[in-house]
């Protein structure tokens, strides 16, 4: 017979559980993964210079050491801790406070799938972009060898692909 545990209840979009639990955590990292994914994006985005990027999730902002340096770099995330000059502190769940088209480039490496509003936040990076903009995106991929032999020991998976999506352009 097999016995489920009770999953714990799904913290709110927008809350303040939310940010704590990220608060919580702000020091999770594996820096090694963290370069391999972040040169995996670097090549597939082929970030032009004096681009405008949108960082979300972006941490300390490490992501801007692989862009061009004439960017116009803005990095986001919800944990206070890493409140800086280009690194905006917000929830998400609550939409992107930037006008319509303002990005040639949204990266959000390993971030999606902590996000409860997926899909609105995927509507809200269509809205951000430039028309012919990038968002880049990748999430773990625990259906592969690796990731499957590290959640059996109990260790986060190593990162899945990333994905490139261009907006449409206007016509």
């Amino acid at each position: 017979m097999v016995f489920f545990e009770p999953m714990n209840p799904p913290i709110a979009p927008s809350s303040r559980e939310l940010t704590d639990f990220y608060r919580a955590r702000y020091n999770w990292r594996n820096a090694g993964e963290e370069r391999m994914r972040f040169r995996k994006h670097m090549q597939l985005a082929q970030v032009r210079p004096g681009s405008a990027v949108l960082d979300i999730g972006s941490r300390n902002g490490d992501l801007r050491q692989y862009l061009p340096r004439d960017v116009k770099y803005q990095g986001l995330d919800i944990a206070p801790e890493f409140a800086a000059p280009d690194i905006l502190i917000h929830d998400i769940t609550s939409g992107l406070p930037f006008p319509d088209a303002s990005f040639d480039y949204v990266f959000m490496v390993e971030v999606l799938e902590h996000t409860p509003t997926a899909y609105s936040t995927a509507g809200e990076i269509h809205r951000v972009l430039r028309p012919g903009g990038v968002w880049m995106v990748s999430v773990p991929n625990s259906s592969s060898w690796i990731g499957a032999a590290r959640t059996s020991i109990h260790r986060f998976p190593r990162p899945g692909g990333c994905s490139r999506a261009r907006s449409p352009t206007s016509s």
